[in-house]
């Protein structure tokens, strides 16, 4: 660890032990998971599961605490907007030990921005356990926009943390900036969400392996998604702090396959600087990227009728989509033509046509979960034909069926 770092975390603890013991801050009540929600003049106590629609008027002028055993969902279309409180104090959404389920869809976005020239967070998720409350599942994001979030501060004292922004914003205006979303604790998946137009840093990271006492199955995952270029703000900035070089603490904070203004990928110190991308900085598991800005679930093909034959001459060979008048090869190319990339997010499902449509399912079934798996997406688009229509459909409308398609064509 940088001397400048060691000394900056130093001071931080002699400041929360000085303010602690003079009295100088005050946080926000918090009730008990089993009482109901609880708001006052500046604040939101959300203690059981609510639901936010987008019908509702959420533009918000109070800080919104998700506590643990409690769910936050909000439905497709809805826009939150964040302004300041009735004192003047900068409102976000914080995720602290609860669940946050924000599922949009490609034509219904969620939108989460800001109001007023806010300096901090549009979302914080932390990880906040109580005594006889279960730890809460994964939060999960799909199609969310994050966008006019963020701050940017002098730079008079680089080495100083968010920690400190946290604390002391007003004292410490010093410090570099704040990101539209801040990550200290708990289980996160964003998918097939945008960043753009956030001031400093669409995410940051700030978790130590070395002093956590907050689990050791913390990750935050965000997985084809966009970060857009707007100034010079960075795509994640992350202070992760592992124990040992390559340990599992690196899979904490994992990017897979997300779009950062350039095909030839993220700008990253020593592993990619000679792309014009959006930056990375710190520690991170980086898997890929994608080389143009297409947002789109992983397509599956499913051919008709005598559309799958054995791959060479015999019975019970691996099975490949049509390969003597290559029906179905126009499509794929089309497909590749406008942004899908086979093997990423274009899948081929050959299958034995003179099985039942029941044992194909099951088949099907398989191998979405396998793409799931792959890709880490949680949903694929079926593009079917002739009788593949009609196994897609059975999967669909049977017992056996996962939730896990978006659409149908």
């Amino acid at each position: 660890m940088p001397k400048q770092n060691k000394q900056a975390r130093l001071f931080e603890i002699f400041l929360v032990a000085v303010f602690a013991i003079f009295g100088v801050f005050s946080f926000t009540p918090q009730a008990q998971a089993s009482d109901p929600n609880e708001e006052g003049d500046t604040y939101i106590n959300i203690n059981q599961d609510t639901i936010w629609k987008s019908t509702d008027d959420l533009n918000l002028a109070k800080t919104v605490y998700v506590n643990p055993g409690a769910t936050l969902t909000i439905e497709k279309g809805a826009k939150i907007k964040f302004g300041k409180d009735i004192n003047g104090n900068d409102t976000y959404l914080s995720v602290d030990g609860g669940r946050l389920i924000a599922n949009g869809t490609q034509k219904e976005p969620i939108g989460i921005t800001e109001n007023a020239d806010n300096q901090y967070y549009l979302i914080e998720f932390r990880r906040n356990n109580w005594d006889g409350v279960p730890d809460a599942l994964p939060s999960f994001l799909r199609y969310v926009e994050i966008y006019g979030g963020g701050y940017e501060w002098n730079t008079d004292c680089p080495e100083c943390s968010g920690f400190l922004r946290k604390l002391i914003p007003s004292a410490y205006a010093a410090i570099e900036g704040t990101p539209a979303i801040f990550f200290a604790g708990g289980k996160v998946h964003i998918e097939n969400s945008t960043f753009h137009n956030n001031i400093y840093a669409d995410v940051g990271i700030q978790y130590d392996e070395f002093y956590s006492s907050t689990g050791i199955d913390n990750y935050l995952e965000i997985v084809n998604s966009n970060f857009e270029k707007n100034g010079n703000s960075m795509a994640i900035k992350s202070e992760l702090w592992c124990q040992e070089a390559g340990s599992v603490c690196m899979n904490k904070i994992r990017l897979k396959n997300n779009w950062y203004d350039s095909p030839q990928g993220p700008y990253k110190t020593y592993t990619n600087e000679n792309s014009d991308g959006k930056e990375i900085l710190g520690n991170i598991l980086l898997d890929g990227w994608r080389k143009n800005d297409l947002i789109v679930d992983p397509a599956v093909i499913l051919p008709g009728i005598m559309g799958s034959l054995p791959k060479y001459a015999g019975v019970g060979g691996e099975l490949v989509m049509e390969p003597i008048l290559q029906t179905y090869e126009n499509l794929f190319a089309s497909l590749e033509k406008n942004g899908y990339t086979e093997d990423i997010n274009l899948f081929r499902f050959p299958y034995e046509w003179r099985n039942s449509n029941i044992i194909t399912a099951e088949s099907l079934k398989n191998k979405i979960g396998w793409i799931k798996s792959r890709t880490e997406i949680s949903k694929v688009d079926l593009v079917a034909h002739s009788m593949g229509g009609l196994v897609s459909r059975y999967y669909i409308e049977s017992p056996i069926y996962q939730e896990d398609v978006d659409q149908l064509v």
